[in-house]
């Protein structure tokens, strides 16, 4: 449930709070059982102040890695 109160109030404030606050953790794994990383991220290709994708870095030697590349997708 989102309180209007806290919502964005366009796709600009969101580009704004990501760039202004970049830090998220990046969750993988299986209910139950989720793998956790705190990561900068970048907001990419934000066109009209939409975010399309954001990027970020894993070092190769993160668990996720792999988790990742078996199954490319992720919570925040």
């Amino acid at each position: 449930m989102t309180i209007p109160r806290f919502a964005a109030r366009s796709d600009e404030d969101v580009t704004r709070f990501i760039t202004a606050n970049p830090l998220a953790f990046v969750a993988t794994g299986a209910p139950g059982h989720a793998d956790t990383t705190l990561l900068p991220l970048r907001p990419e290709q934000v066109n009209a102040g939409r975010i399309a994708t954001l990027t970020g870095h894993y070092p190769r030697a993160n668990p996720q890695v792999a988790q990742l590349q078996a199954e490319p997708r992720a919570s925040l």
